[in-house]
């Protein structure tokens, strides 16, 4: 059996050189000898698993999709406008601990541009925007640290311009690759800053399913009803690790930068018990545990879309503070709040790869407002778990529940 090599964080400290960033703009000079802090990026891990399992906890039995990974860099330019309580909840809520907004800043910021220049064989775009009111003027100390670290672009909301709000979602299609169409129907009343990240993904396998091997065979959903789906085939050597509790593949991407990890409950398993079991210390001990191994691997063609309020989600992991004020450090004259936070995602899986796209919107508003070898068989044919890594650091790009192809 040959040893898994991964750099999912096993060091202290991750050291990433660019020559530049994918979409064309230098390097700041804030990052000639940045690093990547692996208790700030075990953090990352954490919050995603946390936020997995509390969506599924409300909603067992769904099919979920998300990006952790946009959630974050959407409220780290949040965080940015924040102080007091605000600031620590959320701080805690991201994994961040204890670190000062620099280590923040400069950890999340240069994860983006890592992420960006990984791998020229995929397909990886990050893209953020802060929407202000017309009237509103954000602080010079504010503004200067979104640009400088999220290279957020800035525009001005007119609420009297009736083609605002195709302005905004066109913003929107463009950033998903037209996977994703739309992220608010109208100007809410009394919003002051929309804070919208986007993350898009496609990739290739390294070892496609031959399609000549794709077969329409039986799968148990989560209510154990059984429908037939499009099972895509294969025999191939890949990373692979199991427990009793469970088995799992990983299915590499381009060169090999990032990857898919599947992760099939052993069967019988509750899904809601099993996903609740997970969190970042036993996925990375799975990680770091694959070998490559001669595998038949089988999994449905799947395409999964989401619409989530996070609000009450992000409130309950612990930062309710946020969704009462505390943001005095982002518009002059201002105390703000959050409103709303908001993600779709969309993920298609197929023989050739995997395409993805995640929008996160985060509404600051002026005035509080209503929630709204020895060959091993793992054919996926009832629920399962998955996630698109980036295998360095092992940063969650995207991840979800499957169990109704």
């Amino acid at each position: 059996m040959k040893k898994l090599s991964t750099g999912i964080i096993t060091a202290i400290m991750l050291t990433v050189v660019l020559a530049g960033c994918a979409n064309g703009s230098a390097v700041s000079p804030e990052w000639k000898s940045a690093k990547l802090d692996a208790k700030i990026l075990k953090g990352q891990q954490d919050f995603g698993w946390n936020l997995l399992k509390k969506l599924y906890s409300a909603s067992p039995g769904k099919n979920i999709i998300l990006s952790p990974v946009s959630v974050s860099f959407a409220v780290s330019c949040a965080l940015e406008g924040a102080s007091g309580d605000t600031l620590s909840q959320m701080k805690n809520v991201m994994g961040f601990g204890d670190a000062g907004l620099a280590a923040i800043h400069t950890n999340i910021g240069y994860l983006m541009y890592a992420l960006l220049n990984r791998d020229p064989d995929t397909v990886l775009s990050i893209a953020n925007s802060l929407w202000v009111m017309k009237g509103d003027t954000l602080q010079k100390e504010y503004e200067k640290n979104v640009k400088t670290f999220y290279n957020a672009e800035t525009a001005v909301i007119n609420p009297d311009d009736p083609g605002m709000v195709g302005r905004i979602n066109s913003w929107v299609d463009a950033a998903t690759k037209g996977m994703i169409k739309s992220i608010i129907e109208q100007i809410p009343g009394g919003l002051s800053v929309l804070i919208l990240n986007a993350v898009y993904f496609k990739g290739a396998w390294v070892k496609p399913f031959p399609e000549v091997m794709t077969a329409d065979l039986p799968f148990t959903c989560f209510d154990k009803t059984k429908k037939t789906v499009k099972m895509m085939y294969m025999q191939a050597k890949l990373p692979y690790y199991e427990e009793k509790e469970f088995q799992s593949v990983m299915m590499d991407y381009g060169k090999e930068k990032f990857a898919m990890v599947v992760v099939l409950p052993a069967m019988g398993s509750d899904m809601s018990a099993f996903v609740s079991s997970f969190g970042a210390d036993k996925w990375n001990k799975l990680l770091s545990g694959m070998v490559i191994e001669k595998c038949e691997m089988g999994m449905p063609r799947f395409t999964a879309e989401s619409d989530i309020d996070l609000k009450e989600t992000m409130s309950a992991l612990g930062m309710p503070a946020a969704f009462a004020g505390g943001f005095d450090k982002m518009v002059d004259g201002e105390n703000l709040f959050i409103s709303k936070i908001k993600q779709k995602a969309k993920i298609v899986v197929n023989e050739k790869g995997s395409e993805a796209s995640a929008v996160t919107a985060i509404h600051i508003t002026k005035t509080a407002v209503e929630p709204p070898q020895k060959l091993f068989r793992m054919i996926c044919d009832r629920p399962f778990l998955y996630a698109i890594i980036d295998r360095e650091t092992g940063t969650l790009l995207f991840m979800g529940v499957m169990g109704n192809p």
